[in-house]
């Protein structure tokens, strides 16, 4: 995958060095969002190697992660419990490649150089991740994927992808499918060279892809919903269950950043 400033903010880029963007216009229409300056990649699965605490566990705040947020979404496990849909990196290792149907889905990549990378997958194996995200110099070291591609190189992308390619499946499925409906949701995305983690309130996918759309994003991933979404930033906080999420340290002199604090 070649990085550009649809999909990808590399720490020494223009436009990361810049001071993040002020999108009040989303927080107007019901969103919460954060400039993103660093991830980690969280797997709390007791099947994983190194299993880490579970993401509801976890401190925000005060030389901790400033946000935590779910990721991919989950199925049930034959014999009990939960896993993860989409495949999980940590460290340079794979700790699950995730179910078949998500193999072509969207993900987020961190590289060795501390670039974060939003895409499209080409496969779920350890040697398909690093060869779609990985970049010369600056290998993939954490990934997480699964997640819904909603917007990709600047356009939203058809129903009939998230159908066939990325199988979100039902009746009706693709942009219609169960997942897509009006709930919280969790998103990750970049614009102009520029991370971001995004809740979104009571919005459709529809209506995500339409708002991103409009506002500038390249690229958006939509993970977790609902009772699989986990939000905690020391000030707001959605409490549902997932083994995989972001700690996420955030850019703190963003003015959103500035506008989150304030409601402490």
């Amino acid at each position: 995958m070649e990085m550009n400033p649809h999909n990808s903010c590399c720490p020494l880029a223009t436009e990361a060095l810049e001071a993040p963007a002020d999108l009040l216009e989303l927080e107007l229409l019901g969103y919460t969002v954060y400039p993103v300056a660093r991830i980690q990649v969280l797997h709390s699965d007791p099947g994983a190697r190194y299993a880490s605490l579970p993401i509801h566990r976890l401190r925000v705040g005060r030389g901790h992660h400033d946000l935590v947020l779910s990721g991919t979404y989950r199925t049930v496990r034959v014999g009990g419990g939960v896993r993860t849909v989409g495949p999980v990196v940590r460290e340079g290792r794979l700790d699950t490649s995730g179910i078949p149907e998500a193999r072509f889905r969207g993900g987020v990549a961190v590289l060795g150089d501390g670039s974060i990378v939003v895409g499209r997958q080409d496969g779920s194996h350890l040697r398909d991740l690093k060869a779609t995200f990985g970049q010369p110099g600056a290998p993939l070291v954490d990934f997480i994927g699964g997640g819904a591609v909603l917007l990709e190189g600047g356009a939203p992308v058809p129903d009939r992808d998230l159908l066939v390619n990325q199988h979100f499946l039902g009746t009706p499925g693709g942009i219609h499918a169960k997942v897509m409906g009006a709930d919280v949701h969790g998103l990750m995305g970049i614009r102009k060279g520029q991370c971001f983690a995004i809740v979104a309130h009571q919005r459709t996918a529809i209506e995500i892809r339409a708002h991103l759309h409009r506002v500038g994003f390249g690229t958006v991933v939509k993970f977790d919903r609902g009772s699989g979404l986990y939000v905690n930033d020391g000030v707001n906080r959605i409490l549902g269950q997932n083994p995989s999420g972001f700690g996420i340290h955030v850019h703190r002199s963003s003015a959103a950043w500035g506008r989150r604090q304030d409601g402490r």
